[in-house]
């Protein structure tokens, strides 16, 4: 059953330590940080007007750096050096938060199915800075030598068609308490964004149409996350255009990843995949649902009239050509961006109908990205915020007493701050003689959770790194403000209440 959690919770501080990062070693406490959000995978612009209205439209242009989920974002920008100027920008592929970090939040890690979408939220937060010192990540531009190619065009690439299912949020395992299902407060195996419930007499059916099968290229192969729903056994099929492909018995809450490796060409003769999920339980009211499912299969060089497409190419020694075509450029040779070598090439589409590029060896497999230079393709980063990191390591920081809580619960009530009238009381004599401080919540959730909102990594993460790095170890930590599970919250997170029942994220 749905529980609302938290409202004042104590938590008594142990030396209990796991090995992961705490998040935070990205960053540079003598830089100022602007913090934006990314709630779509697409391509973005940062403009010059944008930049001066923080302060930042005369900074040289190799001096920006840009920061998601502790790793740095490569940029391209107008200018190499220098200011940018009246119509420059800073552009960049922008990614939506994704499942990466929510690894984190499982007990046993390997219960996580997949990482591609994430339990707690689709917006990623960034942060741009100025670095005058260097090392900052660009994409290269890279010389795309069409006059001189030798090499016949690459006739297909293997490609994902998936679908992520994000009909609702699966619990995991259950314990059956009479009529009841109850669920462990831990991450476990089957929590994930998944299908609604699948019935034996209501099968699940998902169509992708316009594949673009290369009938030369090898195998397809099938992946498909499945989760029983119920305390029982039953036997499942996955079928592929009216031809099972995977399946068999699912064991009560059991949660796996089945595969099929060899899915010949010819089930996919029509260019189209219908797929089926079906329930086998002889048990009318049993339930399984499906996280995801995924076909990767060779594909022409067809691009389906998209202004982008993402696409991967397999590890080489030697330079690709492609000939690319369907791909709407929108009157502009597009750029194709080389996500994994940070290369950047012009396309040339002196060739009617095609859109030509060499690209250079690489050691892994590379991703990849074509996209459009018609300005309406990229989302403009209008709306920041300023960001001065706290420096957890100064003593006059630190604390033993620590009290979390949210700004809005620090608003004046009879003429004081009654959070801050707690933390006098728990400093005096009477209250135990502690050093108490006050951390603000979401700017814990900015340094020790990558700015995932509702992150309960940030509260973790900081805890952590009191226990290591404070000069008193903590004794106890005191979270003040009301809570929803992640699930609650996730699923509610469009009313307008959800915001104000959610203060401090539970874990």
């Amino acid at each position: 059953m749905k529980k609302f959690l938290v409202f004042i919770v104590l938590i008594s501080v142990t030396s209990t330590a796991i090995s992961q990062s705490y998040y935070n070693e990205w960053i540079d406490y003598n830089k100022t940080y602007y913090k934006f959000k990314v709630g779509a995978t697409g391509l973005y612009r940062i403009n010059n007007n944008d930049l001066n209205a923080i302060g930042l439209a005369n900074e040289p242009a190799e001096n920006f750096q840009l920061w998601r989920n502790g790793k740095q974002v490569p940029l391209y920008t107008s200018a190499v050096s220098g200011p940018l100027g009246a119509n420059g920008y800073l552009e960049f592929w922008g990614e939506k938060n994704d499942g990466v970090s929510d690894r984190d939040l499982y007990k046993i890690p390997a219960n996580q199915l997949s990482n591609e979408e994430s339990l707690l939220t689709d917006t990623a937060a960034l942060f741009l800075t100025v670095n005058p010192a260097g090392n900052n990540l660009r994409f290269l531009a890279t010389a795309n030598n069409i006059a001189g190619n030798t090499l016949a065009a690459e006739p297909w690439f293997m490609h994902s068609a998936r679908n992520n299912f994000k009909d609702r949020i699966n619990r995991g395992v259950a314990l059956v308490a009479g009529s009841e299902y109850v669920y462990s407060s831990t991450y476990d195996k089957g929590e994930m964004w998944s299908s609604f419930d699948i019935y034996p007499t209501s099968p699940l059916s998902i169509n992708f149409n316009n594949l673009h099968i290369a009938a030369g290229g090898p195998a397809a192969s099938f992946n498909i996350a499945v989760a029983g729903g119920t305390p029982n056994q039953r036997d499942y099929a996955a079928e592929l255009n009216n031809t099972q492909i995977t399946g068999g018995k699912i064991n009560a809450f059991e949660a796996r990843i089945d595969n099929n490796s060899s899915v010949p060409l010819s089930v996919l003769s029509s260019n189209n995949a219908a797929v089926r999920i079906v329930n086998k339980s002889g048990n009318v009211n049993d339930r399984i649902v499906s996280g995801f499912i995924e076909l990767i299969y060779p594909r022409q060089f067809d691009f389906d009239n998209a202004q982008s497409f993402a696409f991967s190419l397999a590890a080489s020694a030697s330079s690709k050509y492609l000939e690319i075509t369907n791909f709407n450029a929108g009157g502009n040779a597009p750029v194709l961006y080389d996500l994994t070598n940070v290369r950047r090439y012009v396309a040339d589409l002196s060739a009617p109908g095609k859109t030509r590029f060499v690209v250079l060896p690489s050691s892994a497999q590379a991703n990849l990205v074509l996209v459009s230079q018609n300005q309406a393709v990229a989302t403009a980063i209008t709306t920041f915020q300023q960001r001065i990191f706290t420096d957890f390591k100064v003593s006059a920081n630190q604390g033993d007493y620590l009290i979390i809580t949210h700004s809005s619960l620090q608003i004046p009530y009879s003429g004081a701050n009654q959070v801050d009238q707690y933390r006098a009381y728990r400093s005096s004599v009477p209250g135990g003689s502690f050093n108490a401080k006050i951390y603000d919540i979401d700017l814990l959730v900015d340094q020790f959770g990558y700015g995932i909102k509702k992150n309960p990594m940030g509260i973790r993460n900081f805890l952590r790194f009191a226990r290591t790095s404070f000069a008193t170890a903590p004794k106890y930590a005191f979270l003040i403000g009301r809570g929803l599970t992640y699930a609650e919250y996730r699923e509610n997170e469009k009313n307008p209440n959800a915001d104000r029942l959610n203060l401090i994220p539970t874990f």
